[in-house]
């Protein structure tokens, strides 16, 4: 390092008031390079200016409460007569009259006249005072200074409504870095950054102040304002100096030195105190010239690497600019708003496995429905404030994986393929089970639907309840031969009426083998034809063992009947209740009747008939809600082009 001679006072200022501004007058800081004598240096200045025939300071101010003071000056509140408004005045203090002080008070002016910016104070006027040093008449800011602000964080959600005091305090150093770079395409530099040095206003407005060390970049042929590549004098704050600004072997002061100190600005924001520090003035100046700030535990890393760049060693390894820097800083509250939603979306993603690992239950799919919703939101919205989150995409990718699982286990096989769509980089085992599952779905919806349509008892409906309609009125002739046999007793009339039965089962055998492959096109009416092959077959049987064993025709009516009753009872737990509970009472009624009353059995058995052709004939005319339900459902198949899915 470049030696300079400090005297005992600055080098307690380094130490005990590091964040005080240290002004180029303090006589003693001397460059070893170079001694100037700061009077006649500033005479040839302030000997040019005349203010003309200007009406006394009285007359044009009033003054009223100290606002603040610092350094050389002293800012008072005061009220401008011109437009009867309240200004701010900035004075020099009484030990502070010398003509290199009221250069220094001017130089803080002109150097702020020229920046007109919604974030730099604006000057008014500079006018005398009575005691001939420099006034400068500025706009009042109604605020206080960030410095009371930047670690108060009650304060900052109270007064400014902010939630977020970190991202508040974030905002207000963007502000700052647009100030910033505004004053260097005017070719100025402040080189005393620091929350002192900022105002924030009642609303929020932020401005930088105090710019009475502030260094032309281009030479100033009026000398109003120090040239940085000559200027050699130490200034400045040392809690925030860029070592350039101790050491002049770095080479000339440049806007790379504001932009040490707005990075010693976003090191305090986190840290919680500025970046140098130090037990004596050596380790301060060792810690500025270092530039190795301590990052404290839990400091976020990408703050960290913002803060290494702007407050680099080299001033050419610095950002370029001061847009640069805020750029930065914007990109780290993008990143900061995705991790914020991100973590929220985490939540939902241990909801989403809490719901998945729960039993089957009524609730679960709803469960898993909502928990999966809010995971997949918050993670779209995460990549969204910072497509380049590469754990936001990572826990959208499992929270995808995690319920294509579960829709492929459910044979939600639409769903599972639309999800996988959505995945990053899906496994190949993944991608092997979705893409096989619609395979294994699509056999799984061929056997239900042949499962369906073997019971469908739609199918020939009404081609089955025609026979029985035929076989019913056919068979009605058989109980009035019996009775008419009965009316005339005959001994071969037991076998008369043997054998019309056994011609009239054989009829409807060959009737039922013959019409098989129109009856028969599901296992519904595979179950009528054998139960009506195997109802005619057992009524053949007791004819001709009736007849055999020379039985009345009464008694073979009686058998035939129970039977009958038997067989569709059973019949109608097996296939359609309707029709065959039906029968199984109409043939039942007259075995009950033909016990107790034996006169009243084949008059039951006829009117049993003609009630099996009433049946059968409203049977024929009535479609079931069951047919018209699944033609409904295969209407909506072919609608839809295949299978529903479920969702």
């Amino acid at each position: 390092m470049h030696p300079r001679l400090l005297d005992a006072n600055v080098q307690r200022s380094f130490v005990e008031d590091a964040h005080s501004t240290i002004e180029p007058t303090a006589h003693g800081v001397v460059s070893v390079e170079r001694s100037t004598d700061a009077v006649s240096d500033s005479l040839p200045v302030l000997e040019p200016l005349s203010f003309g025939d200007l009406t006394s300071f009285d007359d044009q101010l009033a003054l009223h409460e100290t606002l603040g003071m610092g350094g050389m000056g002293i800012v008072q509140l005061a009220t401008q007569h011109s437009l009867s408004r309240l200004v701010a005045v900035k004075t020099l203090r009484s030990e502070y009259e010398r003509h290199s002080d009221a250069l220094l008070m001017l130089r803080e002016a002109w150097a702020t006249g020229r920046l007109e910016h919604p974030n730099i104070v604006p000057i008014h006027d500079v006018i005398m005072t009575d005691a001939g040093s420099p006034a400068i008449v500025m706009k009042r800011i109604e605020g206080m200074s960030w410095l009371d602000l930047v670690h108060n964080h009650e304060m900052i959600k109270e007064r400014f409504d902010a939630p977020d005091p970190i991202e508040w305090n974030l905002q207000t150093l963007r502000s700052i870095c647009n100030a910033i770079e505004f004053a260097h395409s005017r070719a100025i530099i402040h080189r005393d950054l620091k929350p002192e040095n900022v105002m924030v206003g009642r609303y929020g407005e932020v401005y930088v102040v105090d710019w009475g060390l502030a260094l032309s970049l281009n030479p100033e042929p009026t000398r109003r304002l120090k040239v940085a590549d000559s200027f050699s004098d130490l200034a400045g704050t040392p809690a925030y100096m860029a070592p350039e600004m101790v050491n002049i072997a770095l080479g000339p002061l440049t806007r790379q030195t504001d932009i040490y100190q707005l990075g010693g600005m976003l090191f305090e924001i986190f840290a919680g105190s500025p970046p140098h520090t130090g037990k004596d003035y050596k380790a301060v100046v060792a810690s500025i010239i270092e530039s190795t700030p301590q990052f404290p535990h839990g400091f976020p890393p990408e703050v960290e690497a913002i803060c290494r760049k702007a407050m680099h060693r080299e001033p050419g390894l610095r950002y370029d600019r001061a847009r640069e820097f805020q750029l930065a800083i914007e990109g780290y509250l993008q990143h900061r708003e995705s991790r914020r939603l991100e973590h929220r979306a985490l939540q939902s993603y241990a909801a989403l496995c809490k719901a998945l690992a729960r039993d089957r239950s009524e609730g679960r799919a709803r469960a898993i429905c909502h928990a999966f919703g809010e995971c997949q939101f918050g993670f779209r919205a995460a990549l969204v404030a910072w497509p380049g989150n590469k754990s936001a995409r990572a826990g959208l990718d499992r929270a995808l994986l995690a319920t294509i699982e579960y829709e492929l286990d459910e044979g939600h096989v639409i769903a599972a393929a639309a999800l996988l769509g959505e995945v990053a980089s899906p496994p190949d085992e993944v991608a092997v089970r979705v893409r096989g599952a619609p395979r294994t779905r699509s056999e799984f919806d061929r056997r239900l639907r042949a499962l369906e349509h073997d019971f469908d008892q739609g199918v020939e409906h009404v081609a089955r309840r025609r026979r029985v309609f035929a076989l019913s009125a056919s068979g009605a002739l058989l109980p009035a031969l019996a009775w008419l046999l009965t009316v005339k007793p005959s001994p071969i009339g037991p076998w008369i009426f043997a054998i019309v039965a056994v011609a009239y089962i054989l009829l409807g055998a060959v009737f039922f083998w013959w019409r098989a492959g129109t009856i028969a096109r599901n296992a519904l009416n595979q179950r009528a034809r054998i139960v009506g092959i195997f109802t005619l077959g057992v009524e053949a049987a007791c004819a001709v063992g009736g007849a055999l064993a020379g039985s009345s025709i009464h008694r073979m009516v009686l058998v035939w009947q129970f039977v009958g009753c038997v067989v569709y009872g059973v019949s109608a737990v097996w296939m359609d209740r309707t029709t065959y509970l039906v029968s199984a009472a109409l043939t039942g009624v007259p075995v009950v009747l033909g016990i107790f009353w034996p006169a009243t059995l084949l008059p039951a058995v006829t009117i049993t008939y003609i009630g099996f052709l009433g049946l059968a004939w409203w049977a024929i005319n009535q479609r079931d809600e069951r047919s018209i339900d699944l033609e409904r459902a295969h209407a909506a198949w072919l609608t839809k082009g295949g299978p529903s899915d479920g969702r």
